[in-house]
Parts: C-alpha cells; structure tokens; sequence
C-alpha cells in the first residue's frame, strides 16, 4: 500500500500553497483589472465629452464670428477687424486644444478638415471684409442675402457632421463596452473567485485525507500498541513520509511480538527443564 503512495508531504504543501497563491493572484487580478476598467473608461469618457464640448464651441464661436462681423460691417463699426480677429484667436486656440485631445488618425483628420473648412471661410470673409471703411452696394447686398452664411459655412457643417459621427460612434463604443462589462462582470468576478476558492478547499482536503487523517490514524495506532497490543497493525496511507512512519511502528510492534513470543517459550522451556 506504501509502494503506491507517490506524493510527499512536500509536494502537498506545495500544492496547497499554490492553490492559495492562486486565490490571491485571481483576486488581486479581477480587482487590478476592474479598477483599471473603470479609470479608463472614465478617462476617455472625459476625453470624448471633451472633443464634443470643444467642437461645438467652435462651431457656436463661428456664427457668432459671421455674426458680428457681418453686423459690425454694415454698421460701419470701425472695431469691425478687432471683432473679428478676437474670433478667429479664440477659435485657433479652440482648435489647437482639440488637436491636442485627439487619440486617432479618424480622430486627428477629421479636426484637421475641420479647421481646413474654417480656413476656407477666413478667406471669404477676408474678401468682404478687407476694407472695413468702405460698403458698396454690391457688397451690402451680398451681406443682406440670407444664403450668404449658409454658403460660407456649408463645407464646415459637413466636416463637423463628421466629427460629430466620429465622436458618437466612439461614445457608443463606451457605451456598449460600459454595458457588457456591468452584464457580465456581477457573474465574472464571483465565479472566478469561486473556481479560487473551491481550488483552496480541495487542496485543503487533500491535505486532510493525505496527511492530517493518517496521522491521526497513526497516533490512535501508536497509542494501542503502546498499550501491549503488539498484533494491532497501523494502515500504511497518506503521504510517503506518514506511510513510512506507520510501517517502521508496525515493523517494530511485529519485532516485539515475536520477542516476546521467543522469551515465552525460553522461560517455557526454563520452566520444563
């Protein structure tokens, strides 16, 4: 029965602590990868809102730019061109930090088409605007016509319809990421820290049935060949070093047995003669 029993007392511990260090690893894992989830969903969440924050602050700053350039012009405001340069600084500016936040060619093109289509506009507002003192008749009813602005920023509004689709799309990305995870995640984390733990617990009973029950086995056999009775015979199990322990006690209680049963016959004998 001992020559089956391949397992040692250090490979058994070996495999507890193992098990154990499992527990811990699967734990500490979940919860570095949970926690690095939710700091990196949250910070392109803040990173996403912020592209669509400083988008349409450029586009609400351009029509207001047409806006009062064109009202300073017919008026004949002499502060026209400072008006308009103000805009154009702060949309500049606007559009730098836009590029700064950027995270992709998609990302990065579509600013930069963009800020081409508002270049695109300078220049025509350059034209009516360059002379900020004189207001022909042609030029004031090219101002008063209602297409004017519309025409001036159509190439614009495409390239922020797509920015914009850009950045939806990405935001449901979040979202559908965000939503997988809450699904699954309340099911995820037990169940890997339940495989965890019914992993210590067999190991734990494995030690218990190769170690701590045949030592107590041992012990109980000790104490009953202790007390004369040299035929009780210990079960040779667990691990190699328990199953040895209990053949060397069993080995020594067959030795006393039969030198006992020699010093019976000798005095037997002594008896007879």
């Amino acid at each position: 029965m001992a020559s089956r029993r391949k397992r040692s007392l250090k490979n058994l511990l070996l495999i507890h602590e193992v098990a154990f260090l499992v527990l811990v690893a699967v734990t500490g894992i979940l919860s570095g990868l949970t926690a690095y989830y939710w700091q990196q969903t949250s910070t392109e969440t803040v990173r996403i809102n912020d592209l669509i924050y400083l988008t349409e602050q450029i586009r609400s700053e351009l029509f207001r730019q047409i806006q009062e350039a064109i009202r300073a012009r017919l008026l004949e405001d002499k502060h026209a061109v400072d008006v308009y340069s103000k805009y154009s600084r702060e949309i500049d500016d606007e559009f730098n930090k836009l590029r700064r936040n950027t995270a992709s060619a998609e990302e990065d093109n579509a600013v930069q088409g963009m800020q081409e289509a508002y270049r695109a506009i300078q220049k025509d507002m350059n034209k009516v605007f360059g002379d900020p003192y004189s207001v022909n008749y042609v030029v004031r009813m090219r101002i008063l016509d209602p297409r004017f602005a519309d025409n001036m920023v159509a190439r614009f509004e495409a390239r922020y319809n797509d920015m914009k689709a850009i950045l939806a799309q990405r935001h449901e990305q979040i979202e559908r990421t965000s939503e997988y995870w809450t699904r699954f995640a309340p099911v995820l984390i037990p169940a890997s820290i339940m495989i965890a733990i019914i992993l210590v617990l067999l190991a734990a009973r494995v030690v218990r049935r190769e170690f701590v029950g045949p030592m107590a086995t041992v012990k109980e056999g000790a104490m009953v060949i202790s007390r004369g009775q040299l035929a009780h015979r210990i079960p040779e199990q667990g691990v190699t070093e328990v199953s040895e322990i209990a053949e060397s006690i069993n080995r020594m209680a067959h030795d006393l047995s039969e030198s006992r049963a020699a010093l019976i016959e000798s005095e037997r004998q002594a008896a007879l003669g």
